[in-house]
């Protein structure tokens, strides 16, 4: 499962932030930016215990596509990534995972930008990441854009977006004289296509039907072809 880390959201709380294991502060407020806003959580009160590594695998495993073997996997990575984005109490993280507003959302977010499975849709990783900002900001259309952007530049989004491509319909070729033609399948009519160069050593290109919408990109087998530019 691919693991998206952003680094839209992680802005340092503290220098002191991992080394600190209870408050004694009241006056004292940790800023968060996120975008051209910027909010204000007030410090544990004294006695107040802070999220431990522990606490961050026991909470997790409550969100029932998590495997303990997945969380442990980033187990020390889930824990700084929780604290840097304003999650510094058990308390806190416990409000995150039983809120039903923020895994709904990102359960919204990764099956319609990435196709994920709605029965699994995000890691411990995404969470941690996504997570605090959606709890925690006030203007949560402006978290959602954000996210939004990260999922679509991601490099799965991209795969996601080239096999909606080719799922949508199929070419065929076809010799009439000595022009080599290329068919839509769907509908019978010529496709437009354009050489994207190569992807990575195969030469390759987009195609789209003007009558029926079918649309998709295709290799050409590159020990078949001789000669042609790697740029479009």
């Amino acid at each position: 499962m691919v693991l998206l880390l952003s680094v839209i959201f992680r802005k340092p709380l503290s220098a002191k932030i991992l080394q600190l294991r209870g408050f004694i502060r009241k006056e004292k407020e940790l800023e968060l930016q996120f975008g051209l806003e910027k909010e204000s959580l007030a410090l544990p009160e004294a006695g107040t215990t802070v999220l431990s590594v522990g606490d961050v695998l026991e909470e997790m495993k409550k969100i029932e596509w998590f495997t303990e073997e997945q969380i442990k996997s980033d187990l020390t990575a889930l824990h700084r990534t929780l604290l840097l984005n304003g999650i510094i109490t058990k308390a806190q993280l416990e409000e995150l995972i039983s809120s039903r507003q923020v895994l709904s959302t990102l359960t919204a977010l990764y099956v319609k930008h990435l196709d994920r499975d709605a029965k699994a849709p995000f890691d411990p990783t995404a969470l941690a990441s996504y997570g605090p900002p959606l709890l925690l900001f006030k203007d949560k259309k402006d978290v959602v854009r954000q996210i939004t952007v990260a999922l679509l530049f991601s490099k799965e989004h991209k795969e996601v977006k080239r096999q909606r491509r080719m799922a949508k319909g199929r070419i065929t070729g076809e010799q009439r004289v000595d022009y080599f033609h290329i068919i839509c399948s769907d509908c019978g009519n010529h496709v437009d296509c354009v050489y994207e160069g190569l992807d990575p050593v195969m030469p390759y290109f987009e195609y789209k039907c003007a009558k029926c919408g079918n649309q998709g990109t295709m290799k050409l087998m590159g020990m078949h072809w001789k000669g042609l530019s790697s740029k479009s």
